[in-house]
């Protein structure tokens, strides 16, 4: 916004020579007024568009759950033999504390092999070459 300036009388300026009158001041003043209400209204366009996206993101949350609730079965079944995915991670979980002397907090990551031909199962720890092992099935 641009201040028009008007003509100033001597007795309107002080020694630096800067405008004191009413109206110099008024104009200011406008210039404040209007400068915080844009800043209000901004802050109350971001707060709004929050309440929007938290609603937004809540909704997707909730459909994210649904998905979860899914449940899976995992058996390998040869010769006759039944074993489950519990059983090769609780077998796995004795093992690796038992055998190894680890705790469960450090595995990040877990690859199981079955093979029911050796009638075994492999593993690899967090991708390392030194934390694999087996354990019979």
């Amino acid at each position: 916004m641009a201040i028009r300036r008007r003509a100033v009388a001597p007795s309107d300026t002080n020694a630096s020579g800067k405008e004191t009158s009413a109206e110099a001041v008024k104009g200011a003043d406008a210039v404040k007024t209007t400068a915080k209400t844009t800043v209000k209204t901004t802050a109350a366009k971001k707060t709004t568009a929050k309440k929007t996206t938290d609603k937004e993101t809540t909704a997707k949350k909730t459909t994210t759950k649904k998905a979860a609730s899914k449940k899976e079965t995992f058996i390998v079944q040869f010769r006759g033999r039944e074993v489950s995915k519990e059983t090769i991670e609780h077998r796995f979980q004795d093992v690796w504390t038992k055998d190894f002397g680890r705790k469960i907090g450090e595995v990040k990551s877990v690859a199981f092999y079955v093979k029911p031909e050796d009638s075994a199962v492999y593993f690899v720890v967090n991708g390392e070459e030194e934390d694999r092992g087996s354990f019979p099935i």
